[in-house]
């Protein structure tokens, strides 16, 4: 749900290659242009850093990208059904159950953003800020193994 909308979207990734001047693929406008000519809301008010990552939304008429200052997080709707959940509970299988191959490309695609290597160091100040932090990699999961029958 967002703020400026009463709008329901589906999160569907964070683009942390993306910030709010980042601009729209087909249009000369950034995101905070845009949200500031349309709606007259600034994202980067206090809660919302300047290199914030990107919200990549699915909605009924495709994809569409926000910045998380105006998200809230909300469940899935009062008013589903039994079906409409079994499907929000299939789609989050597909999502976290992964195969080790799959699972270690995402890690291996993900854990540079995460650890700060350029360009996104913002990425790393913030889940530091969090208290998170990661050991530098240099061959992360490099484990010895045996096949049991």
């Amino acid at each position: 749900m967002t703020e400026h909308a009463v709008q329901s979207y589906t999160v569907e990734r964070v683009d942390f290659a993306m910030t709010p001047d980042s601009q729209f693929p087909d249009r000369k406008i950034t995101y905070r242009e845009y949200f500031m000519e349309r709606y007259s809301i600034d994202v980067l008010r206090p809660q919302g850093p300047r290199d914030q990552p990107m919200l990549v939304c699915l909605r009924r008429k495709g994809v569409c990208v926000i910045p998380p200052s105006l998200a809230k997080v909300t469940g899935p709707p009062r008013h589903s059904d039994e079906r409409a959940l079994r499907l929000l509970r299939t789609n989050l299988i597909q999502k976290t159950r992964t195969d080790p191959n799959t699972r270690y490309r995402q890690l291996r695609d993900i854990l540079p953003i995460l650890t700060g290597q350029p360009p996104r160091t913002r990425a790393r100040e913030s889940l530091q800020e969090s208290g998170i932090a990661f050991i530098e990699p240099t061959d992360f999961m490099h484990l010895v193994g045996r096949q049991m029958d």
